[in-house]
């Protein structure tokens, strides 16, 4: 029988804040918080690109076991998370291997790698930690369960959070711990910086004048429980998990399909978990970066997911920018907040290009309130990763 997953606490930084309210009280408000790429160091001819940067110093890395920006910023919404579902000690000791930790990232100890290249005593130290933050975090917080790193690219945040929903809907874990994390990097920079997509200015998702991406970095991480462990430890839920979807596009190594046909595999698969057929008052998080193929293959597989259904959509990327494999999990934190708000603010920065996406809308109403959000991430390799959450009410 398949076991219900709810949310029972979350926390998040990013460009809008360093905690859940105050990042709430910023999206709400469309606030624009980006920065010039000089704000982080001395980029020559790219500082004066806009960038997601968040209020977290950047760390010294001298010696391995140093934790860089990625990890620092997981920590304190992995710490946030834990605290808001009610495990004040931080400890998940008690529940042996029914817990677990589902980590993503894109770009998490790229510094060490740097590091390495740049050492002369050529310490395979930096090569070892650069992949130990997982187990760091497994061994601070006492998970006996499995331990997963997912990277996909930009579809890692949701991907991860995909992996926590499979084990709990499968019966295998009670508690999973779950999250992306990203921080602007040189490897980050200067690559989308060769594939000439970065924005001149601030991004503008599904706009006819876009441009290109901003990036971002940031993290928000999760607590997922199953459903009856939650209700027996009278645990508040903020929402309840109800689709999840993956597939590639197998298409190009850095372009999507400009049919979006990954994009809709992925919406479908997660679309079809849902036990029954009702569609209407559904709002679609869009990945939406502000590239024109991303955009446009991503209307047009909306449009094929959902047919003829009006569907209210927005991008939030104005706003932090491209989070990369931290993006899906902290837009699927803007998605919680959605649902407790009440309200969902229009895609900032854009004058939303309708003219071929008919039953999309932008402009959403006052008066609609979602009681169900699919929430999309789409990323190189063709990765498509898509999860549906539901606003919770009592049985």
């Amino acid at each position: 029988m398949r076991k219900r997953v709810a949310v029972t606490g979350f926390g998040i930084v990013c460009a809008l804040g360093n905690d859940k309210k105050s990042v709430k009280e910023a999206l709400m408000n469309n606030l624009n918080k980006m920065q010039e790429l000089s704000k982080i160091k001395d980029y020559g001819v790219l500082n004066h690109v806009k960038v997601g940067r968040t209020d977290v110093d950047e760390p010294n890395i001298s010696s391995p076991n140093d934790f860089d920006k990625s990890e620092i910023m997981a920590r304190m919404a992995l710490e946030e998370a834990c605290l808001e579902a009610g495990y004040e000690n931080l400890s998940f000791e008690q529940f042996g291997i029914r817990a677990s930790l589902s980590l993503a990232t894109s770009v998490m100890g790229s510094e060490y790698i740097i590091k390495y290249s740049g050492e002369k005593s050529n310490d395979a130290e930096w090569l070892i930690k650069s992949k130990a933050y997982a187990s760091r975090m497994a061994k601070e917080f006492k998970i006996y369960g499995g331990v997963y790193t997912t990277s996909s690219a930009c579809a890692s945040g949701s991907a991860g959070l995909g992996i926590a929903f499979d084990l709990i809907k499968s019966g295998q874990n009670d508690v999973v711990l779950c999250g992306g994390t990203d921080h602007i990097s040189d490897i980050s920079v200067f690559g989308f910086k060769s594939l000439n997509t970065l924005s001149e200015d601030r991004c503008k998702p599904f706009d006819k004048l876009r441009d290109g991406i901003n990036i971002g970095e940031g993290s928000a991480f999760f607590v997922f429980e199953e459903y009856e462990h939650a209700i027996k430890r009278n645990a508040k839920i903020l929402g309840e998990i109800i689709g999840y979807g993956l597939a590639n596009d197998a298409y190009h190594i850095t372009s999507p399909d400009p049919n979006g046909e990954g994009a809709y595999h992925s919406m479908k698969m997660a679309l079809d978990d849902i036990e029954d057929e009702n569609l209407s008052e559904i709002y679609v998080n869009a990945h939406g970066t502000g590239t024109k193929a991303n955009d446009e293959m991503e209307l047009k597989a909306i449009k094929k997911a959902f047919g003829d259904i009006q569907i209210y959509m927005s991008s939030t990327k104005a706003l932090t920018g491209h989070c990369l494999g931290a993006a899906g999990s902290i837009e699927f934190a803007f998605s919680l907040m959605f649902l407790e708000e009440g309200k969902i603010p229009k895609t900032a920065n854009s004058n939303f290009d309708i003219a071929t996406v008919e039953n999309i809308r932008d402009e959403i109403p006052a008066d609609f309130s979602a009681k169900r959000i699919l929430s999309n991430s789409f990323a190189f390799g063709g990765n498509d990763a898509t999860i549906i959450v539901e606003k919770y009410t009592k049985d």
